[in-house]
């Protein structure tokens, strides 16, 4: 632990975990991220190349009781888990070799909560490309997850594309999306959230620096849920903040024209939400625009 300064506390040493069966190998993964007053540790459990991770309070306690495997296939020590927060929750994203046959090494991730459930028990593939993925970073921005990567190049090695994805907090993801051609090695893909909030840049680098600026990425409108009590039906949908969305309906799917429920909704969060009075309707279906 360190102070304010940034100093070591004394005594402010804890014991993160003993399963490390190979400290040797464990060095090459061992990230910590923080979030709202906890923290998720990971490392790797020597030779076997297990993911490990577990869920600690700034003090130094433990959340979680046990660690938490992470369901990352890997056959060599390179690689690594990236760990990104969203203040909440953790998103670990990695180089993935289930699939080493065939696309040689694919890019996987998987939500976390702040109490150490799994969300996606087998994780969820963010790319499957052939040719080899690698070295993601990830940013948090507004209410969603950005992660870039490097993939191969159609030039000679070691040029490398830097590629990326936005993932919302429930894990529905937009890309991938080329963010930077082979005009460079790619090593190290970074990435970060604009001062214009319009804006988000991109930026790698190895043996040179280079930046790219990109608009922010927005989610298609998804429904979450619908719930009905008496007359009230309450309409929730995936949403971006600061955009405005229009929530329309029909009470027969025959009817050539939408109608509109009054009241956009102009969102405030990843979620939004909208009540329609059903004024003695039986059936009605909705749909979700997004205002330009």
């Amino acid at each position: 632990k360190l102070n304010a300064l940034g100093e070591p506390e004394v005594g402010g040493e804890f014991v993160v975990s003993t399963n490390i069966s190979n400290p040797y190998y464990a060095f090459y993964s061992r990230t910590l991220t923080a979030s709202r007053g906890r923290l998720f540790a990971n490392w790797r459990n020597g030779i076997s190349y297990e993911e490990f991770g577990t869920i600690l309070n700034f003090d130094g306690s433990r959340v979680t009781t046990n660690d938490l495997k992470l369901p990352v296939y890997a056959v060599s020590y390179f690689g690594g888990v990236a760990l990104g927060s969203d203040g909440t929750n953790f998103l670990a994203v990695w180089m993935d070799d289930r699939n080493k046959a065939i696309t040689d090494a694919d890019l996987y991730g998987a939500i976390i909560t702040s109490s150490g459930q799994l969300l996606q028990t087998n994780g969820f593939p963010i790319s499957t490309r052939p040719g080899g993925l690698g070295r993601p970073f990830i940013t948090f921005a507004r209410d969603k997850y950005l992660v870039v990567y490097t993939e191969p190049s159609a030039e000679a090695a070691p040029k490398a594309n830097v590629v990326g994805a936005a993932i919302d907090t429930f894990g529905n993801m937009v890309g991938p999306f080329l963010v930077a051609s082979s005009n460079s090695d790619g090593w190290l893909p970074q990435i970060a959230f604009g001062t214009n909030s319009s804006w988000v840049a991109f930026t790698y680098s190895r043996t040179n620096g280079y930046g790219v600026l990109m608009n922010e990425l927005q989610f298609q409108p998804r429904f979450q849920s619908l719930a009905v009590s008496g007359d009230q039906a309450q309409v929730t949908w995936r949403s971006d903040v600061g955009v405005t969305y229009r929530l329309q309906y029909k009470t027969n799917l025959n009817q050539p024209a939408w109608m509109d429920l009054p009241g956009d909704i102009v969102a405030t969060n990843s979620v939004s939400l909208k009540t329609d009075n059903l004024a003695g309707s039986t059936t009605r279906f909705y749909r979700i625009l997004q205002s330009p």
